[in-house]
């Protein structure tokens, strides 16, 4: 049983072409995006941009990933094929060189596969949700996911594990619908939990938190021995996503087993599961989105409605209908689910893929609600004319929130351009946590993902570069160059002038304090949204002549 195409709108011609206009408008509006927040390296972005390019080439070179803290191997090894097409018939060597040359195209090449995916994933959803509902609204509903929260378009241009969970909630919405259709989850059954498995294995070797949407199919599928096949391959498929870091299994496993024991973020805090005082509030704060909360209580209000007349007998049509019943539930639970995991250290961001199953869940509620004749008769085409106006209005709101998302990122571009780092080509360039600068972007991700091309980096930065690491531990500040820690007082004499840029300004205040005592650094340039000290040179680059080296106060 399909949802009745009485009111389809657009012959099959038309649908088809409706069908491209969201996977067109996702692209057009993440490719503006990240055009406008400018280069990768800018501070906002390098945290992790430049860790996945640094890992894709460690693959290239067949050395293990040294990031693989989410664990984010699926983001390594694409970036690695993108990178060995981009120079077929290259050695390991020759792409190194190219790569580290020139990092900002190579990452481009990256993002574009990320988006194209995305794109890609769309459109096979709305196709999908066109044949198995026989209806365009549904399929449009559907190809909202991206589109219901600014906080999903927003991670679209990125490389990071983000931009590929985007593609895998589409993926699972799409195996979802596919076995919705007639008949389909009855004769292949084992075939989709094959499916299934292998997206989830895909989603979780992208990022751990996509591990709750592990429950969808299991509501899903009506069988307790297909539910057991499903789960096999799914940790079959896991393994298989993330054996390209095989050499790092047991730094992974380390790293969820502190996560898991702690109650802070990143493995910080009280050494305790959950802060059972801040739990209730952070899983009220993280449902508060109101395209999660609206759905979802809307969604469980129609289950209940679907389940009290089963209970008292009443018919109700067809085994696709009780299929997407089960499958509304799922995606209910799988949020549920993933919304009380991420409280413990709640992030946003984190709740990406429930964002997007809100699409899901409200095509699934209009399929419901239609099937049980609460949205049929006369009402219909009021019902449906109700859910067409709320998508334009959607339409509509987030064409104003991507216009807005665009000031943002011209406007942190643009004081990030503001000051220029090779005015300052004169002084000891010290840049910290996180800094707009090339040679900082590669600092970091070399720090963090294993140092395994920093003597070809050293080569290629400006000798009077320099970094306060304080990443692993943030209290602790140290200063360093490439080959190793460095003194502060005899960089500073070093030079006529010295120049300090990042965003976490307080702890290079409390590290500048410690260790040059006495030494009064302008922040005059700062430019708002990351903290500059000076000392001897004006926000031009100009020596000002008021430092005297080696005669520190």
């Amino acid at each position: 049983m399909t949802t009745s195409p009485d009111n389809e709108g657009p012959g099959p011609y038309g649908a088809r072409w409706a069908l491209l206009v969201l996977p067109a408008c996702f692209v057009a509006a993440v490719a503006v995006l990240g055009s406008h927040a400018g280069p990768f390296w800018m501070w906002y972005r390098l945290d992790p941009d430049y860790f996945y390019l640094l890992d894709a080439l460690n693959l290239v070179n067949l050395t293990t990933p040294g990031h693989i803290a989410h664990p984010g191997v699926t983001v390594d090894a694409l970036g690695a094929l993108v990178l060995w097409a981009a120079h077929l018939g290259a050695g390991a060597d020759e792409i190194t060189q190219a790569v580290l040359a020139r990092p900002e195209t190579h990452l481009r090449l990256i993002g574009a596969l990320f988006i194209g995916l995305n794109a890609a994933a769309l459109l096979a959803l709305g196709a999908a949700g066109h044949a198995v509902f026989g209806n365009l609204l549904a399929a449009l509903i559907l190809q909202m996911g991206p589109f219901l929260s600014m906080l999903v378009l927003k991670q679209g241009f990125h490389v990071k594990p983000e931009a590929l969970l985007i593609f895998s909630t589409l993926m699972l919405a799409v195996v979802t619908v596919v076995a919705l259709g007639p008949g389909v989850l009855q004769r292949r059954r084992m075939g989709l939990a094959a499916a299934f498995a292998v997206v989830v294995g895909f989603g979780v070797a992208t990022k751990v938190t996509f591990a709750p949407l592990w429950l969808l199919p299991v509501f899903l599928l009506g069988s307790w021995r297909a539910v057991g096949v499903y789960g096999a391959l799914s940790l079959i498929s896991f393994v298989a996503f993330t054996l390209p870091a095989i050499g790092a299994f047991a730094e992974f496993f380390e790293w969820m087993t502190r996560l898991t024991l702690a109650s802070g973020l990143h493995g910080r805090g009280t050494a305790t599961v959950m802060d059972f005082s801040l739990y209730p509030e952070r899983v009220l704060k993280l449902f508060s989105r109101p395209v999660l909360h609206v759905v979802f209580l809307a969604s469980v209000a129609v289950l209940v409605v679907q389940w009290r007349r089963r209970r008292r007998g009443q018919a109700v049509p067809g085994p696709e209908t009780q299929a997407t019943a089960r499958a509304l539930a799922g995606v209910c639970v799988a949020q549920l689910a993933q919304i009380l995991l991420i409280a413990k250290q709640p992030n946003a961001i984190y709740i990406l893929p429930s964002l997007i199953l809100a699409a899901l869940a409200a095509a699934l509620l209009y399929r419901l609600l239609v099937d049980l004749r609460l949205g049929a008769g006369p009402a219909r085409r009021r019902y449906d004319g109700a859910v067409a106006a709320l998508l334009a209005v959607l339409a509509v709101a987030q064409t104003f929130a991507v216009v807005e998302t665009d000031r943002e990122f011209r406007a942190m571009r643009a004081a990030a351009d503001a000051l220029d780092n090779d005015r300052f080509a004169a002084c000891a360039r010290i840049y910290f946590l996180h800094a707009s600068g090339p040679s900082f972007a590669f600092y970091l991700a070399s720090h963090v993902t294993g140092q395994t091309f920093a003597e070809r980096l050293g080569k290629q930065t400006p000798g009077n570069d320099f970094w306060l690491e304080n990443w692993w531990q943030p209290d602790t500040v140290q200063l360093r160059d490439w080959y190793g820690p460095r003194d502060l007082g005899r960089v500073l004499d070093s030079y006529p002038c010295a120049y300090l840029r990042g965003s976490f300004g307080e702890r290079a205040r409390a590290y500048l304090a410690a260790t040059a005592p006495g030494v009064a650094f302008d922040t005059s340039c700062s430019t708002g949204m990351e903290f500059v000290y000076t000392l001897g040179v004006d926000c031009a680059g100009r020596v000002t002549g008021a430092w005297n080296r080696g005669k520190r106060q």
